[in-house]
Order: C-alpha cells, then sequence, then structure tokens
C-alpha cells in the first residue's frame, strides 16, 4: 500500500510496535505503544529518529486510517491479471478487521486471507508460514511468495522452502522505508507488480 505523507511516521512506528508481545490484537499493541510515548514525553520524543507526537484522541489514528491507505498505482490492475491464472492469498501483520479495510481496496476476490491474529504470531515468526501452507493445503514449492519486506517475508518464506519475489520500490532510494535491515537473496527481483506481470507473460 503506498502511504502518503500524513500516515509515514505512523506506518513506521506501527512495523515498530507490532514486534512487541505476540499474541495481543495489532491496534492494542498501537495503542499501547502510541500511550507509552505519550506518557514519557507530553509533548514529542524521537523515535528511533521519527519524530512521534500523541494525543490522546489521536490514539487510534493509525487503525482507522487504514481504510483510506489506497494501493500503489499498479497493484490492482496487476492483481486481476495473476487473478485470471492463479490463486492468491494475503499474509498480513494485522487483525482480521484491519486487513477488511485495506482489502476491499484491491477489488480482487482473494483465495485465502491470512492474518496475525488468525496465527497468534507476527511475521518473520515462521507460525505464519506454516499456518498459511497448512491452510492452502499445498506443498511450499508450489507456493510463490511475493512481498516488499527482506525481513518479514523473503527471509522466512525461503526458510520454508517457498519460492521467493521481491517487490524493491526503493530501489535507487536511501533508507529502507518502514522494514528494518537485513539480507537475503530473493528468486526475483522487481522494481513493481506491474513488472512481475510483464515477466510472467
Amino acid at each position: 500500500m503506498e502511504p502518503n505523507s500524513e500516515f509515514w511516521r505512523s506506518r513506521s512506528l506501527a512495523s515498530l510496535v507490532a514486534e512487541v508481545p505476540r499474541l495481543q490484537a495489532f491496534y492494542i499493541l498501537l495503542i499501547d505503544g502510541l500511550e507509552n510515548c505519550t506518557m514519557n514525553n507530553d509533548k514529542q520524543i524521537d523515535f528511533n529518529h521519527y519524530e512521534v507526537c500523541a494525543a490522546s484522541l489521536e490514539l487510534d489514528c493509525l487503525s482507522n486510517s487504514l481504510g483510506g491507505w489506497i494501493p500503489f498505482s499498479d497493484m490492482v490492475e496487476a492483481l486481476q491479471a495473476l487473478k485470471k491464472r492463479f490463486r492468491l492469498a494475503i499474509i498480513s501483520n494485522v487483525d482480521d478487521d484491519l486487513i477488511g479495510l485495506s482489502a476491499k481496496h484491491l477489488k480482487v476476490p482473494f483465495d485465502w486471507v491470512i492474518t496475525a491474529e488468525q496465527v497468534k504470531a507476527y511475521k518473520p515468526s515462521l507460525q505464519n508460514f506454516e499456518f498459511t501452507i497448512d491452510r492452502i493445503s499445498m506443498p511450499p514449492e508450489k507456493i510463490l511468495h511475493i512481498a516488499q519486506s527482506i525481513c518479514h517475508d523473503i527471509i522466512p518464506a525461503k526458510a520454508m522452502g517457498l519460492s521467493t519475489v521481491w517487490i524493491n520500490r526503493r530501489k535507487g532510494q536511501s533508507g529502507l522505508g518502514a522494514t528494518p535491515p537485513a539480507n537475503a537473496t530473493p528468486d526475483l527481483e522487481v522494481p513493481d507488480l506491474k513488472t512481475l506481470v510483464s515477466i510472467i507473460g
């Protein structure tokens, strides 16, 4: 999903907060994290080089904003093309309610939607991929995992024997965006989903 500048800091914070105790719902983790930031400093703190300021009325702004996040410009058409040839699944690090807010913008019926709430774990835990393989009921070598995060997706997917495609939208740009640094070699690297569709043909 393509965050606009208003949501970028919150999305980065979300990716950090989501790494703490894994058995709670994503939005609870986010709210707890923002409350802790506010208690530590009523005005503003430097949270891993992002400026974070949260008033009590803003604590649910991220989860409420999910319904307004629009896909990258190439995603809907690319997913529609892929859907004609393949069964599609989502493996998300949010809960069932939140993924529903985002998925409606993709305009494609997914065959499976796997969330952290269902698994009771967050990627990069292998549990999420074990759960997905079991749910899909196909051998790992028949599954292609396409993702943007090396840390949360490519590394664990490869560990489970899945083929991987890294959507490297930040190629040629500085910084890592909202994902932590990690090293792995995907089976294929492309700059966007449209390019992958053109390669598949």
